[in-house]
């Protein structure tokens, strides 16, 4: 692998890891009588985590299309980061999609499982949303970057 992808993959890898690990990390501090203390501040978090990967993604795929075919005029911002977020992959809200951990939360204490656990259950249940929408913005934006060079 050459070393463009290397650090690529490293850097790809650090940022979506760090996005999620902030969104959990926003969830295990919230405060327990108020969900905006975790739907507010998340929301900007992951947005501005799925245009950083598009941004990354960006440039690599216009990097590697400028070694591969020589043509430097090849720009390397192609595709707008601001189209892949949550709303327009989903088709529904970030606040919407941040707020099933409640639900999760919620679910697994009626059926008797202690707080503790139910709330853990949901923490990974945020850093899984976090990732996905990080892997939804890559898959998306990809797409877009192709059907704009072929």
């Amino acid at each position: 692998m050459a070393a463009l992808d290397v650090s690529y993959t490293r850097q790809r890898l650090a940022l979506m890891n760090k996005v999620a690990e902030q969104a959990q990390k926003l969830w295990d501090g919230r405060d327990f009588s108020k969900d905006d203390s975790f739907l507010i501040p998340v929301q900007p978090i992951i947005e501005g985590g799925m245009r950083a990967v598009v941004q990354l993604q960006n440039g690599y795929f216009s990097q590697k299309a400028r070694l591969f075919t020589g043509d430097h005029s090849i720009p390397m911002a192609t595709v707008n980061p601001k189209e892949y977020t949550v709303q327009a992959i989903r088709g529904i809200s970030a606040r919407e999609v941040y707020s099933r951990p409640f639900g999760k939360l919620y679910a697994q204490i009626g059926l008797g499982v202690k707080w503790e656990d139910a709330n853990q259950a949901a923490s990974a249940y945020v850093l899984k949303l976090a990732k996905t929408d990080m892997s939804l913005a890559l898959t998306h934006s990809a797409q877009g970057w192709i059907r704009k060079h072929g």
